[in-house]
């Protein structure tokens, strides 16, 4: 779980937050944190039930794994309709 914590960036929907939480891991979108829990699928790619107005039912939180084992991006399905739901994680 380590190689996803961490904290990310999209210019559209702000900062994103992966933390590690009684043995899973969960995100915290936004500038008012919105709160999901992520439910491991296959390797780098995790899943987490969409909320509000725009919900879709469970979608796919794909992680892209860079240098050092720790991942450089993630993707969330929920938010990338238009190509705009990527996050960069932040240089440490």
């Amino acid at each position: 779980d380590e190689a996803y914590v961490g904290m990310y960036d999209s210019l559209l929907f702000g900062p994103l937050a992966v933390t590690a939480t009684n043995g899973g891991l969960e995100i915290a979108l936004g500038p008012a944190p919105l709160k999901l829990p992520l439910a491991h699928y296959d390797r780098d790619v995790f899943t987490l039930e969409s909320v509000g107005e725009n919900a879709v039912g469970r979608t796919g939180v794909r992680f892209s794994i860079g240098p050092g084992e720790r991942a450089g991006s993630v993707v969330i399905d929920w938010l990338d309709a238009n190509g705009q739901g990527a996050f960069a994680r932040r240089p440490s």
